[in-house]
Formats: structure tokens, C-alpha cells, sequence
């Protein structure tokens, strides 16, 4: 299957690759596919640290720091959602499965579920 799309090759330590394959395994998703779809969900994330890369190589320090901000307030985002869709699966809360709906995720997609 050949595809327009840009390709990069990625090591990965033996515990990354265990796991993506595992969720791989269970899900039915290639990792591949998996692995992009995470990367596109953390764009806005990726964006904020190349702006604050910019501004640091342009000597502009406070514009620099604004945007890594930006990119740790991604992060952080994104970790507190995946934290609470956790806890609540844990307790086989019937809200977890309204808060992993697709539509609820960054890009509106579930990665075990695309």
C-alpha cells in the first residue's frame, strides 16, 4: 500500500516497543497507525515548542518562555484528561465510557477505538 504521506523512522526502547505492541495486539490498530494518530494529537503541543525554539535562537527570551508554556499547558492538558478517563475506568464508572468517546478525545478520536 503505498501512500503521499511523509514517512520518519523512530527507535524506540524495548519497553515502548512491548507496550505499543501489546496495545496493538489488543485493539486490532497497527502501531504505526497508532503512533501517528498520538503524534497529530500532540501537533498543538509540538507547534507551541518550535515557536519557543524560534524565539529562543532569535535571542527574543520572554517570547521564548511564553511558548514553552503553551506547550507544557498542552501537556499537562492532555495528561490530566488521560489521568481522569483512568480513574474512572478503574471504578467501571459508566461516565468513563461518555468521557473516551471518540468525540471527547484531542483530534475527536480514541486511539483504540480509530
Amino acid at each position: 500500500m503505498t501512500t503521499k504521506r511523509p514517512r520518519i523512522a523512530v527507535l524506540v526502547t524495548e519497553e515502548v516497543h512491548a507496550t505499543l505492541m501489546e496495545l496493538s495486539h489488543l485493539t486490532g490498530k497497527s502501531a504505526a497507525g497508532m503512533v501517528s494518530r498520538m503524534l497529530t494529537d500532540a501537533l498543538p503541543g509540538l507547534r507551541s515548542l518550535v515557536a519557543s525554539a524560534r524565539a529562543f535562537k532569535d535571542k527574543d527570551v520572554q517570547q521564548g518562555v511564553v511558548a514553552l508554556q503553551d506547550a507544557l499547558g498542552e501537556v499537562h492538558r492532555g495528561a490530566v484528561r488521560a489521568d481522569d478517563a483512568v480513574k474512572e475506568l478503574s471504578k467501571g464508572s459508566a461516565k468513563a465510557s461518555k468521557k473516551l468517546r471518540p468525540s471527547s478525545m484531542p483530534g475527536g478520536r480514541l486511539y483504540a477505538d480509530d
